[in-house]
């Protein structure tokens, strides 16, 4: 008990690397259950206020795209009764822009390493295409989801005269608000689901 109060106390007082102004510039890859989404992969732009005590807050944008192939059909709310809707190969397009805010708290810092959990919301604006590959029919739509997140991160500074480290992240939001755009009823996003994206870059520190 002793030792966990101590390691508290110098997570409160010891200047680390977490301690400065970080900017950080990743390549992530994001997987979701969601049929449509599956696994994209592109980049994160985060930026992240000083350390006041334990805590600090981020803001991050990212852009994440990717496609995959599956079988079903490529017709969604009321189709056209003339309109062929057969089962047929499809092919997904799915891309993502991430807006989010965090409040962080670092975990035991010290001169060269720091580990971070992230609590946060983010939205998230999707652009996602069906295509049939037989019919050449085509379904989309654009919606905005809102959702809790929550993160673990890892800076490393393996010099410390040298002002760029290595970031190592993981985090999971959960998309439970309404989507903001229907098609004909056509609204595969309706439902609440989650998004897990993994991803590794270059981290500057700025100190004042």
């Amino acid at each position: 008990m002793r030792r966990l109060v101590i390691a508290f106390a110098a997570g409160l007082v010891v200047p680390a690397a977490a301690n400065a102004q970080r900017l950080a510039a990743s390549y992530g890859l994001s997987y979701s259950e969601h049929k449509l989404i599956r696994i994209l992969n592109g980049y994160d732009l985060r930026a992240t206020t000083p350390r006041f005590r334990a805590l600090s807050a981020t803001l991050s944008f990212g852009r994440h795209a990717g496609t995959h192939g599956r079988r079903g059909v490529a017709c969604g709310g009321f189709p056209d009764p003339n309109e062929f809707c057969p089962v047929e190969p499809l092919r997904d397009e799915a891309t993502s822009t991430n807006f989010g805010g965090a409040l962080d708290v670092t975990l035991h810092p010290n001169e060269r390493i720091a580990g971070t959990v992230s609590f946060g919301l983010q939205v998230i604006r999707l652009k996602s295409s069906t295509r049939g590959e037989t019919t050449g029919n085509r379904i989309q739509t654009k919606p905005m989801k809102i959702g809790p997140a929550i993160g673990f991160e890892l800076n490393t500074q393996p010099r410390t005269t040298v002002p760029v480290g290595v970031r190592f992240g993981v985090a999971s939001g959960l998309f439970v608000a309404p989507g903001t755009d229907w098609t004909d009823t056509y609204a595969p996003f309706e439902s609440p689901f989650s998004i897990t994206r993994f991803d590794v870059g270059l981290v500057w520190f700025i100190r004042r």
